[in-house]
């Protein structure tokens, strides 16, 4: 399921059913593969962060990601690009 998650992810966080899919997904597959995802979601971090539906996939992988080093790294560190003081 991992490797099908990769593929799809992008097509999935066009549409409000697709983040409910792309969400219960990420919530089902176990810790390894979660930490997977999170790295192959490196490219497209940036503008899933400006994207109507792929921000709230991404808060749900904080929400769950149980790896706070990894979130960090990949996620947060990405989100203060967008940050302005």
């Amino acid at each position: 399921m991992n490797d099908l998650l990769k593929e799809k992810l992008p097509a999935l966080l066009a549409s409000p059913q697709g983040l409910y899919v792309a969400c219960a997904c990420f919530t089902m597959i176990d810790a390894k593969d979660r930490k997977t995802v999170v790295k192959t979601l490196k490219e497209d971090m940036k503008e899933m962060f400006t994207n109507k539906m792929a921000h709230l996939f991404l808060i749900h992988v904080l929400s769950t990601l149980d790896d706070t080093t990894l979130s960090k790294k990949k996620i947060i560190s990405v989100s203060n690009v967008f940050y302005k003081p």
